[in-house]
């Protein structure tokens, strides 16, 4: 098998690292096998050894599950997803649980995940805890718990982004990337289908008498029950969050639009202003010409006629402001 190795616990408290195929007896209190990217001649091997289902075998061989919990009359199957945010995109990684009565089999192709548990694995060996050694349930719970914390994290990190990413869009006229809040959509919207499944497994946990789960360790799976419900609201408020930045710049868009068409409007009203009050001085001037006026007048007298005439056309176009003010006024 690739990368897999097993822990026994005898019913003394000793702890031995034996070889996958080891069989379990009278003294061994249980053993916990890790596969890492296992072949299907490696889970047909241990199939054959703990009478795991062919469907549970098809899942594990198959990377893209949804968690879930499925009950067979020599285990349980668990499926559990690990979430990691790296390089600004969400990552989803799955490991497959099944717990018997003696033995705890863990399954992923997650390197991530594969070198969590190798970290839980050392510090397991090396460290003197005796509450753990109880049954598998314990260890399950600790597996379990890590995966969830790792979805504190993540979450934390794309709520921060988040965060920065609203505080930009309040501070700043520029626009914002909306690739980038897609992604964030994405992963909140992950993370909640997610959550929603597990909470519903430890849910059952919880309330569910099963022969597989130590009673004494159902308050262990209680706290993980909190930690989900507090990740699920957590993600909740990041999707609303995120939903009310799109709206506050679309909002804020449809703002700078406004100001510009009233911008506009104001310049093309003062513009019809100008024409209109000059339209009644350009057509006068047009008909009569300057000549023509001239020779009305005779040349001996314009300086009164041309001073007259531009007596009136300072009255004309004062006339026509007043009155196409008047006109804005009522509208």
């Amino acid at each position: 098998m690739i990368d897999s190795y097993a822990l026994q616990v005898f019913n003394d408290g000793n702890i031995k690292k034996v070889l996958t195929n080891t069989l379990l007896d009278s003294e061994t209190k249980f053993i916990w096998y890790h596969l890492f990217s296992p072949t299907t001649e490696d889970m047909f091997e241990l199939s054959n050894t703990y009478d795991i289902h062919p469907l549970a075998i098809e899942d594990c061989l198959d990377d893209d599950q949804i968690p879930k919990m499925e009950s067979y009359s020599q285990h349980l199957h668990l499926v559990f997803n690990a979430f990691y945010y790296i390089d600004k995109e969400i990552q989803s990684e799955g490991i497959n649980l099944f717990i018997g009565e003696k033995y705890l089999i863990t399954v992923t192709h997650s390197a991530e995940l594969n070198n969590a548990i190798k970290n839980l694995y050392d510090k397991l060996t090396n460290k003197n805890n005796d509450l753990w050694h109880i049954g598998p349930s314990w260890l399950m719970h600790l597996i379990i718990d890590r995966i969830i914390d790792g979805k504190m994290i993540a979450l934390e990190t794309i709520e921060d982004e988040t965060d920065s990413i609203e505080d930009l869009l309040l501070t700043s006229k520029s626009g914002i990337d909306f690739a980038q809040i897609q992604n964030l959509r994405y992963a909140f919207q992950l993370l909640r289908k997610n959550l929603f499944h597990e909470r519903n497994i430890l849910n059952n946990i919880i309330r569910e008498n099963n022969d597989f789960i130590n009673q004494k360790s159902i308050y262990l799976y209680r706290d993980i029950y909190d930690h989900i419900i507090q990740l699920y609201e957590l993600t909740e408020a990041c999707r609303e969050t995120v939903k009310n930045i799109v709206e506050l710049h679309l909002a804020m868009a449809n703002n700078q639009m406004a100001e510009a068409a009233d911008n506009t409007n104001k310049t093309i009203r003062r513009l019809t202003f100008i024409t209109t009050v000059f339209m009644p001085l350009t057509l006068i001037t047009g008909i009569g010409g300057m000549s023509e006026f001239t020779e009305l007048t005779g040349s001996h007298n314009w300086p009164i006629a041309y001073g007259l005439l531009i007596f009136m056309f300072i009255v004309l176009g004062l006339l026509s402001y007043k009155w196409l003010e008047s006109l804005d006024n009522k509208l």
